[in-house]
């Protein structure tokens, strides 16, 4: 009716307005009563209809019979529906509540505030979801900043617990997921929080002062933690990156320089204690006499990237009890008035300790050093032997040492010529006998011995002491077997 135009007319917006929520007007044609209006109005205009009328509005209400543009208010409610789509949508899809529906670096955040008060069994509840593994990726560890965190912090909780196995786990889940690379731009408002759990796990391993699984891991994980934090750019890390949980002491009150010389120093810190923790598991075997077992967790240490150019004081923790033992052992073999049993027995034990080593240990440049040990007690023992007496006998120790001494000229020469003096010594002395057996006309046994005598120098020959350094054994045999052949 022409009633009801005039009012779907009086309650249509103005153009301008239109234009200000930048929807186009709707043509006149399309206008045809209240309800298609409703329809076709966007959501966004519903608040221009309860505004009051303007001015231009009034007119159009004047122009028709009065009591009808009462009659078409109570119809206005009918373009609520439209909205009705956007309020179910929300409903179907409710945003999660707590730290986990949060992002990375929230969760991070709010698991160090649950760490700071103590709140151990909600950070662990918090982080469950987001670190269990699921599917076929749960063999492959995520690596990124956030997660190496959290799984820190999870050790840390566990440890605070009394779960050493579980925080141990949990450390090395952290080193796992703990990236290779420096902290990019979206990891740096973890800056912070990265280096007060670093602190806390260097505080840890420190106070612990033990060889511990979870310590040796602990320390691991704050080294590649301090870091990360050290060499991350100081410009872009300001102090409003981080939050109270995350921010460690003072962190506010220092210049970017002044966080990164921090940074250094602790990363210092963590690798002494990192050395020293692996180097009190190493003294565990090494009393035990498992040297294999010890050489072993060697191998594995110097693989750690965290020791950095703390790796010595690991070896030393290896070879350093190994060569006392090869030095006692010696120095009971060479004790004066010794019975020549009971010095081969200390010296081939001190043999058989090098011997037992794995072939990785044998190959070892720090193997040298045992080596050369080895042939000063062998070369000396022979020489005393000689002494005594026992050329024969200190040939077999000589042949050892010579041994030991390959690749090192000096102590080579040094023992071909002990070997030297030994075989000339040893000709001089079947030299005698020969004689002795020849005068008591006994040339069977002259002749064996002048055999003999012939391959104990020959051995010499072959186990590289040269005519040369021979010259007087070779000499001695020489004469000997002219004496024998004259004997005819």
């Amino acid at each position: 009716s022409a009633g009801t135009t005039a009012a779907a007319a009086a309650i249509a917006p103005a153009p301008e307005q239109l234009t200000l929520v930048e929807t186009p007007p709707a043509p006149p044609a399309m206008v045809g009563d209240a309800e298609a209006l409703a329809e076709s109005a966007p959501a966004a205009l519903e608040p221009l209809a309860a505004e009051p009328a303007t001015p231009a509005t009034a007119e159009a209400v004047s122009a028709g019979s009065a009591p009808q543009p009462l009659s078409v208010a109570p119809e206005e409610p009918e373009a609520v529906p439209v909205d009705a789509p956007v309020t179910v949508s929300t409903t179907e899809a409710p945003a999660p509540s707590g730290p986990v529906s949060a992002s990375p670096a929230d969760l991070v955040r709010e698991c160090a505030r649950l760490l700071q008060a103590g709140s151990h069994g909600a950070l662990l509840g918090a982080v469950e979801p987001v670190l269990k593994p699921r599917g076929r990726g749960r063999a492959r560890a995520q690596v990124s900043y956030d997660r190496a965190l959290l799984w820190a912090m999870v050790g840390l909780a566990r440890k605070a617990g009394g779960d050493e196995p579980g925080a141990r786990a949990a450390f090395d889940q952290g080193l796992r997921a703990l990236p290779t690379v420096d902290m990019a731009e979206q990891d740096l408002p973890l800056f912070h929080i990265a280096e007060t759990v670093g602190a806390q796990l260097l505080a840890g391993g420190e106070a612990a002062g033990d060889a511990a699984g979870s310590t040796v891991s602990g320390l691991r994980l704050s080294v590649g933690l301090l870091r990360a934090v050290a060499i991350a750019q100081p410009d872009q890390t300001a102090p409003g990156n981080g939050d109270a949980a995350g921010a460690g002491p003072g962190a506010d009150d220092l210049p970017p320089w002044g966080r990164a010389l921090r940074a250094h120093l602790a990363v210092e810190r963590a690798r002494e204690a990192l050395a020293a923790a692996a180097a009190q598991r190493l003294g565990g075997f090494m009393e035990r006499g498992d040297h294999a077992g010890g050489h072993r967790w060697l191998r594995e240490a110097l693989g750690w990237e965290e020791l950095a150019d703390r790796r010595e004081v690991v070896q030393d923790a290896y070879w350093k009890p190994l060569g006392e033992e090869i030095t006692r052992l010696g120095a009971r073999a060479l004790e004066p008035g010794a019975e020549a049993a009971a010095a081969m027995a200390a010296l081939e034990h001190a043999e058989a300790v090098a011997r037992a080593l794995p072939p990785e240990a044998l190959e070892s440049p720090r193997m040298e050093e045992i080596r050369r040990r080895l042939w000063w007690v062998q070369t000396k023992l022979a020489l005393l032997t000689m002494e005594s007496g026992d050329a024969a006998g200190a040939l077999d120790l000589l042949y050892r040492a010579l041994r030991l001494a390959v690749g090192d000229p000096d102590r080579e020469s040094e023992t071909r010529r002990v070997l030297a003096d030994a075989l000339e010594a040893q000709a001089a002395g079947a030299s005698e006998r020969i004689d002795g057996l020849l005068r008591s006309g006994a040339r069977a046994a002259a002749e064996e011995a002048g055999q003999e005598l012939c391959r104990v120098i020959d051995r010499g020959l072959a186990e590289g002491v040269s005519q040369e350094e021979l010259a007087g054994a070779l000499s001695k045999r020489q004469h000997v077997m002219s004496r024998i052949a004259q004997a005819d």
